[in-house]
């Protein structure tokens, strides 16, 4: 968990992270919080084909990831611009999204195959709880993996948008 580097984030960060652990009740969820998974907390510098390169003592440092799960605050209006995320073939999401953002349900948007994620654009609304639209765009987003993890689509290149 990454904090700003405030004192008393840091000092709330060990309490923060015993309180979320004992809320996952569901033995099959709890099994996921091992100790191989980490928290990041330097600096991201970038990212790589396998995870990230972080500042750690004033050194860069690649570390391989599975999965990188990020936050991007509260600045919903410039979304994810603070970030260079590239897609297929060099495509970078702020170019592509200058003109119009969209995503498939809020989740994924066409030449980022391997990104997802929650309340993406256009994904708002206000009749419902944000919660409830998180929990399901997180349930889409783990089927999703698993239909493209699964043996019977090795080697299948998915799209957002077919063309």
């Amino acid at each position: 968990m990454a904090t700003d580097g405030h004192p008393l984030n840091d000092k709330m960060t060990g309490p923060a992270v015993a309180f979320m652990e004992s809320q996952i009740k569901d033995p099959e969820l709890r099994n996921l919080v091992r100790p191989e998974s980490q928290f990041l907390r330097k600096d991201l510098v970038r990212y790589t084909q396998t995870g990230v390169v972080s500042t750690q003592d004033g050194q860069e440092k690649e570390r391989e990831f599975d999965v990188i799960m990020f936050g991007t605050g509260f600045n919903v209006a410039q979304y994810l611009e603070h970030e260079n995320i590239r897609g297929l073939h060099g495509i970078d999401l702020q170019t592509k999204w200058k003109d119009y953002s969209e995503a498939l349900y809020g989740l994924a948007t066409s030449d980022f195959p391997n990104m997802f994620y929650c309340f993406g654009p256009k994904s708002g609304q206000v009749w419902s709880s944000q919660q409830d639209t998180w929990e399901h765009q997180a349930r889409s987003v783990a089927k999703a993996v698993r239909v493209v993890l699964s043996k019977e689509h090795q080697g299948i290149e998915f799209a957002m948008h077919p063309k």
